[in-house]
């Protein structure tokens, strides 16, 4: 459920690569949830979410990765600092509640 109380759905069909417990999640929309090539659309990326010890709390670090600097620019151009920023508010607001 969404917080609004309707179905989620899925923005992405991706595939993790690496999934370290309490310190890593890489993920990409290259390769879908089949492990099959995709040609998402608009973009293809690859992320890596690192989460370290913080004498405050946590160190949360994203790099994203993409295939070259127009395909880059595209993901900028389409929000992609607000889309992250957003994504990384909602996480703390959980992560405060537990």
């Amino acid at each position: 459920m969404s917080d609004d109380g309707d179905a989620f759905v899925p923005h992405l069909d991706g595939c993790f690569l690496v999934v370290d417990d309490y310190e890593r999640i890489v993920f990409t929309n290259a390769i879908d949830s089949a492990l099959r090539p995709a040609s998402p659309t608009p973009i293809a990326m690859t992320a890596e979410i690192v989460l370290l010890d913080h004498p405050d709390g946590t160190d949360y670090r994203i790099t994203v990765r993409h295939g070259d600097p127009a395909t880059r620019a595209l993901h900028a151009e389409l929000g992609f600092a607000e889309g992250w920023g957003a994504t990384t508010d909602q996480l703390a607001r959980v992560v405060e509640r537990l």
